[in-house]
């Protein structure tokens, strides 16, 4: 039944807990006229007391989405949306501003470039280009995104605890992104920082570069596999740092509600987390989990029509 679930607004370290409340709920809602027993022991399985427990039915009834079942388990991954940790409300009005009086014909780069310089002017933080996207679109506005230049592929850490081979550890990515617009065409988890899996990207380039002539950007150690892939492809040398600074100023510090690392997190696995009722994914969930980050990236960011 598991399978059936829509986990796409849930942060990943929650899908168990949510699976296992979903579980228990259907196992309640089946028996035909429950008494208080019955309530109190179904309750007891998840670790709440007995109105906790009605709560969540009573929420599952009404709504039949997963993310109804949240309450109680501390969400640490949504992005803050106050000044600290999210848009200075400040910024969000110039860039609100912009956006009213360049218009639909302006592009996201534009709209970009004057939102910072205002934003310069008053001494506060920009918002980042993917809000003034979802600001625009918030609008009504039609931005054009900024056409491909070129490719880059690209390795990362992901903040997302991962069971890989029994140990609980950040698993490192692989992705393949358009430039300069941010669009991620293809992210993999990877067995490591050195290995050697770009295979796994190649049918995605290939059936891009069929579409445009775009030139491939990758450190040197990714260039030789990617040849040997794709011959008749042009190539664009950089250095491990200069990839990794690329990426993380074109996709920025998250996808979705996963946080992405150039370099491996300080933080333990642990510390990460912070609820109790967390728990790291399956190798198999974190490849869902990545995919669903990529297509929320694209479609709340980047993408008009996704």
């Amino acid at each position: 039944m598991n399978e059936c679930l829509d986990l796409a607004d849930v942060d990943p370290l929650k899908w168990a807990e949510i699976r296992k409340r979903v579980a228990v709920i259907r196992d309640y809602l089946a028996i035909p006229h429950p008494t208080g027993a019955d309530r109190d022991r179904h309750a007891a399985q998840l670790g709440l007391g007995p109105g906790q427990f009605y709560n969540l039915v009573r929420a599952w009834r009404a709504h039949r989405k997963p993310s109804a079942l949240i309450t109680g388990i501390r969400d640490v991954a949504r992005p803050s949306k106050s000044r600290r940790g999210g848009v200075d409300p400040r910024a969000r009005e110039i860039a609100r501003d912009v956006i009213s009086e360049l218009g639909r014909t302006a592009t996201l780069t534009t709209l970009t470039t004057e939102a910072k310089r205002r934003c310069a002017l008053e001494h506060i933080s920009p918002p980042s280009r993917g809000t003034i996207y979802a600001l625009a679109r918030e609008g009504g506005e039609s931005v054009d995104a900024s056409p491909a230049q070129s490719i880059l592929v690209a390795r990362a850490f992901m903040r997302l605890p991962t069971m890989i081979e029994g140990n609980v550890t950040f698993p490192t990515s692989l992705l393949a992104v358009e430039i300069p617009n941010g669009r991620i065409l293809r992210i993999v988890l990877t067995e490591g920082v050195n290995s050697d899996e770009v295979s796994r990207l190649v049918p995605t380039l290939r059936e891009r570069l069929l579409q445009a002539d775009l030139p491939i950007t990758a450190a040197e150690a990714d260039i030789g596999s990617l040849e040997q892939a794709l011959p008749d492809a042009r190539y664009n040398r950089a250095t491990s740092q200069n990839v990794a600074r690329l990426l993380a100023t074109t996709v920025g510090r998250r996808i979705g509600y996963i946080e992405l690392r150039t370099s491996h997190p300080t933080a333990s696995t642990a510390a990460v987390m912070q609820s109790a009722r967390d728990e790291a994914l399956s190798k198999a969930d974190a490849e869902t989990a990545l995919e669903i980050a990529r297509q929320h990236h694209n479609r709340s960011r980047l993408e008009p029509n996704a």
